[in-house]
């Protein structure tokens, strides 16, 4: 059997080893014999059982667990993340909190008074322009999301007060405000230009809110 492009396994007293390129098979050697994987079935007369038992000896020998299971309690190896898997069989989180804690109780809260958990921010990303200047206009844009009942008003007065001045900034829909900043070329001052927003409008209709209740009480007044 010739072949230019074949691997051999080479048996010599029971070492195994591979070699390539090889020209020529001689069948009859036993002592030391090159022998094609392909071939095996067709040279099947050149090995005893006892040299097959050999081969796959070497081939796949493998640590019985017993054996796998004193060498692993032998080296007493420590995992990096042993304290990670202990908590999530604990039920806890990296932070130490179990499934009882409010996650957001010690959460970012505005000077408004309404929690940053509860408002959603939406960015855009259109990718590099061929041209100058390589960046859409709208690359920077965020955009502030927030249910009108969730901002902590004390009042009807304040409430309403906020929907006029923002009413054209209402999903009626979903009744939520939304407010848009483009005054920066960076998205995280964006975001805080528009929570400012955010907060002035809230003072405004409370400061508005305010004198209202009070010109109510001069006019009831007698």
């Amino acid at each position: 059997v010739t072949s230019q492009n074949r691997d051999y396994i080479c048996i010599d007293h029971a070492a195994i080893s591979t070699n390539s390129r090889i020209t020529g098979v001689s069948s009859g050697a036993i002592g030391r014999s090159l022998v094609p994987p392909l071939l095996q079935s067709s040279l099947h007369h050149s090995f005893t059982n006892e040299s097959c038992r050999a081969v796959r000896a070497n081939l796949f020998s493998t640590m019985t667990p017993s054996e796998s299971a004193s060498n692993s309690s032998d080296d007493k190896y420590v995992s990096p993340y042993a304290d990670f898997f202990d908590n999530i069989k604990k039920g806890k989180t990296t932070s130490g909190l179990t499934d009882d804690n409010d996650v957001f109780k010690n959460g970012i809260v505005l000077d408004c008074g309404v929690r940053e958990c509860d408002i959603r921010f939406k960015t855009t990303s259109y990718g590099k322009l061929i041209v100058a200047p390589y960046v859409n206009t709208e690359e920077h844009k965020v955009t502030l999301r927030l249910k009108i009942d969730l901002i902590p008003f004390t009042n009807n007065t304040e409430r309403s007060t906020f929907r006029q001045l923002v009413e054209g900034k209402i999903d009626t829909q979903r009744d939520e405000v939304n407010l848009v900043s483009t005054q920066f070329a960076s998205r995280i001052e964006n975001k805080r230009h528009v929570v400012h927003m955010l907060d002035r409008l809230v003072f405004s209709a409370r400061d508005l809110a305010k004198d209202i209740e009070e010109e109510r009480k001069k006019a009831l007044d007698p």
